[in-house]
């Protein structure tokens, strides 16, 4: 009777044994079948440099897995899209600044960009150098106020004071 028990005992355990490795090869290849497209999709998204625009990744794997990298695909589309318009925003912003630096600059009519708070001269056109005679760099030393006779320091002031906010101040000399 010991005997059949030990080998009832002995065929449980070779039983529960190769049970146990039928589970862990099932689980070995249902975590490759996940696992290796997953690290592929990892390894896709990785790569994208952030100095190019992402590329699509490989479809492949189970339906979640392909569901999700067509998902990602989506999102680089997205994100494709989304830097050709931020692009050409970027381009339209750079030429309309541009434009209105050469206005600036090259308007013949003296013409000068100050700080609000100070009245430091921030930048100086061409026609304002010629016209008060002052180099570039001594201007960008001075505030609005250097350059009108003291006499007008009253009226200039008055003008300042009733600009409205974010409104410029037409200033006659």
């Amino acid at each position: 009777v010991l005997a059949s028990v030990d080998k009832l005992r002995t065929r449980q355990l070779v039983i529960a044994g190769v049970m146990l490795a039928l589970f862990l090869l099932a689980a070995g290849l249902v975590y490759a079948q996940v696992a290796a497209p997953i690290r592929r999709l990892s390894s896709a998204v990785g790569s994208t440099s952030v100095l190019e625009s992402p590329k699509p990744v490989p479809v492949s794997g189970p339906a979640e897995v392909t569901s999700l990298a067509q998902d990602v695909n989506s999102l680089i589309a997205s994100v494709n899209s989304e830097l050709a318009e931020r692009r050409k925003a970027e381009a339209a912003a750079h030429e309309s600044e541009e434009r209105y630096r050469l206005l600036f600059e090259r308007n013949p009519r003296p013409m000068w960009v100050y700080e609000a708070g100070t009245l430091r001269f921030l930048a100086v056109n061409d026609a304002a150098v010629e016209a008060y005679g002052y180099s570039r760099e001594e201007f960008l030393a001075m505030t609005i106020e250097d350059i009108r006779p003291a006499e007008d320091a009253e009226r200039l002031h008055e003008q300042l004071d009733s600009r409205t906010e974010g409104e410029g101040v037409g200033l006659l000399h």
